[in-house]
């Protein structure tokens, strides 16, 4: 009961907490993101004129993840703070199902073959910069750049054989959030498209070098301690 007790009071605590003072509140956030994105996520980029061709397909699911960051601020000019700004962590899923006719065991049936889609970046650094209206809200601005890789299992419907495949390279994100106390909301833009890589034994060696789209729209909710 005692730890319980002492666990309420440190939630009521943290949540009583402002934004900060200004220039004065280095800490950690946390960004829990549904990500929006085109038909073509996940797949290889083409020319807009083969592009148009695959418009009206089978189209990913909106990707779901999670961020973590630090900042530290350097300078705090008027109503204003500059910090770096180095995401450890940013991670989400997503999934294409295709569904066709096929036949199995003798009988015309549907199949679903599955793609996952892993999104994988690490260790990133950007720069920050923070409006304070007073000490319980303030704006971000911020831009960061990831390495990043893109894992993609496809499952075949019809024989339960899988591949995996692998895509590699920069990916970037500029983005804006609304704080109040510990809580923050806003939005990211994620960019950049991953080289396919011939990692492994499902490597297709025609694909090697081929960009793969990986860019979304993120709506986030979360905090900053």
């Amino acid at each position: 009961m005692k730890k319980l007790v002492v666990l309420a009071l440190s939630l009521l605590a943290g949540f009583s907490t402002y934004a900060g003072p200004q220039g004065e509140d280095n800490g950690i956030g946390v960004k829990l993101f549904v990500g929006l994105h085109g038909e073509n996520y996940g797949q290889i980029d083409l020319p807009s004129i083969l592009d148009a061709a695959r418009e009206g397909g089978p189209k990913a699911s909106p990707t779901l993840g999670f961020a973590l960051d630090s900042r530290w601020y350097v300078a705090k000019p008027k109503n204003l703070g500059i910090a770096i700004n180095v995401r450890w962590l940013d991670m989400s899923y997503a999934c294409l199902k295709l569904k066709h006719n096929g036949q199995v065991n003798g009988k015309e049936v549907t199949i679903t073959d599955k793609t996952k889609y892993f999104d994988m970046s690490a260790l990133g650094g950007g720069v920050l910069g923070t409006y304070y209206f007073d000490e319980k809200m303030a704006v971000d601005l911020y831009y960061n750049i990831m390495p990043n890789v893109l894992l993609m299992s496809a499952k075949s419907g019809s024989t339960d054989d899988s591949n995996t495949s692998y895509a590699f390279g920069a990916s970037h994100r500029i983005g804006a959030a609304y704080r109040y106390k510990v809580f923050q909301a806003g939005f990211e833009i994620k960019g950049g498209k991953l080289k396919y890589q011939d990692w492994g034994d499902d490597a297709v060696e025609s694909l090697v070098g081929e960009k793969y789209r990986t860019g979304s729209f993120r709506i986030f909710l979360g905090f900053k301690f």
